[in-house]
């Protein structure tokens, strides 16, 4: 995830994704985020995540509540706003490119706001978004204006999709269950 902010790129947090089934995992680094780096471990299966602190040799098991689709991309925001009937979603499709050799189709989404009063609509939320057709258009990319004129970027890179070590997983040897706070 890039902040984008004056024209200066900030990289805030650099992530791996690997996921086979119902078993995801997460790395992350960031330079700015204490106990960092670190690993999640999600469960889908048994509704289980589990934090792997690195550095100290600990793990926490939690229990969740969502979809593995909700940490591998932004949430759509058909999705995400589905319970709000004053709301739409555009979703215009502005053209193909190619990044990483895949062939991609790029979107303008907006979300509008419908208002009772006046039938007037307001624009609440305004994005670009790339999805790869050949990687059942999974989200490679995407580009959020904020509205202090700033961007945040998502891309999503070397994209593999060869059979992961089912060990990647599991809890490494040595480490101790550690209760939440």
């Amino acid at each position: 995830m890039t902040i984008v902010a004056d024209s200066k790129e900030d990289v805030l947090v650099q992530q791996k994704y690997y996921w086979e089934g119902d078993m995801v995992r997460v790395e992350e680094e960031s330079k700015d985020i204490e106990g960092n780096p670190g690993i999640k471990i999600y469960d889908f299966q048994k509704k289980k995540l589990y934090t792997i602190l690195l550095n100290v040799k600990l793990y926490l098991e939690q229990d969740i509540n969502f979809d593995k689709e909700d940490i591998l991309f932004e949430t759509p925001p058909e999705k995400k706003y589905s319970n709000q009937k004053d709301v739409k979603v555009e979703k215009i499709k502005l053209g193909e490119d190619t990044i990483d050799g895949h062939t991609i189709s790029r979107y303008e989404i907006k979300v509008i706001q419908k208002r009772d009063k006046k039938k007037e609509e307001q624009v609440i939320e305004r994005y670009l978004l790339w999805e790869a057709e050949d990687l059942e258009k999974m989200p490679v990319k995407y580009e959020f204006e904020l509205p202090n004129k700033s961007k945040r970027i998502i891309k999503y890179i070397e994209i593999i999709s060869d059979g992961i070590d089912p060990s990647m997983f599991s809890i490494p040897d040595g480490y101790q269950p550690v209760s939440p706070f």
